[in-house]
């Protein structure tokens, strides 16, 4: 699949456990070595959904994640109403709409995230919309305070939380013989910027994957001298932006 071999590449995956595995297999098939070391910690919010929230009654729900996925459906009891417009902000977040029996799903074509589903014809004209955004705690709040703008009754439902990961000594002496980082969000810049405080000069001059122009912007501003954006968000984009880069060090030694 891809023209170059990864052997001898050892390379950092930083997502969640639950994410990692797929990638990590693509990695070890192309003869790269992986070493796990999630800077994100996901966890469930126990917070009474049904009682809270009234999302039978929504017009559009949009889910901003594959956990926000996961999540809902643990913890919520109950379906999506059938009316409702169901949109996710990427191909994986609507994968896994769509594994779980959610087939009707909008997702952006032209842009991923935020930006890119708000560019939905969907969401152009949606005055007295009641609109709820599944996501984790916290986060950005362009989706919803855009949507507001244009008019609509917007609200989060927020499922999961994530929170700083504590490793082993002998996992963090193996991230620091790392090649080439994979980090796929902002708050795992900033996470892998504060669990490696003390050696993060090691890692700033490491080649960086991640998955946007904005998440590259952030990791620049924190004084990373080598990040790449991959083609796209998912796993085999990823592989190959580390194919890219490994096949570009082969042509300058």
């Amino acid at each position: 699949m891809f023209n170059i071999s990864l052997k001898g590449i050892k390379v950092l995956i930083t997502r969640p456990a639950q994410q990692a595995m797929p990638l990590a297999k693509l990695i070890i098939g192309q003869g790269g070595e992986v070493i796990y070391f999630p800077v994100i910690e996901i966890r469930s919010i126990d917070n009474k959904l049904g009682t809270n929230f009234d999302i039978l009654n929504a017009d559009i729900i949009i889910f901003v994640s594959r956990n926000a996925v996961d999540f809902f459906l643990d913890v919520s009891g109950f379906g999506l109403p059938i009316s409702a417009f169901i949109i996710a902000v990427g191909k994986g977040t609507a994968a896994t709409l769509q594994q779980n029996g959610i087939t009707k799903v909008l997702q952006p074509s032209q842009l991923v995230g935020s930006e890119g589903v708000l560019m939905l014809p969907e969401l152009r004209c949606v005055g007295n919309k009641k609109i709820i955004i599944v996501r984790g705690l916290g986060g950005r709040k362009l989706l919803a305070d855009t949507l507001a703008v244009r008019g609509a009754k917007t609200s989060y439902m927020e499922v999961y939380e994530r929170i700083l990961p504590i490793p082993t000594v002998k996992r963090y002496t193996q991230a620091l013989t790392a090649k080439i980082i994979i980090c796929t969000s902002v708050t795992g810049v900033i996470n892998l910027l504060e669990m490696f405080s003390s050696d993060i000069e090691i890692f700033r001059t490491k080649p960086l994957i991640v998955l946007s122009a904005r998440i590259k912007k952030y990791a620049i501003s924190l004084g990373f001298e080598k990040v790449f954006i991959s083609l796209d968000i998912d796993n085999n984009s990823i592989v190959q932006k580390l194919v890219d880069i490994e096949g570009r060090g082969r042509v300058g030694r």
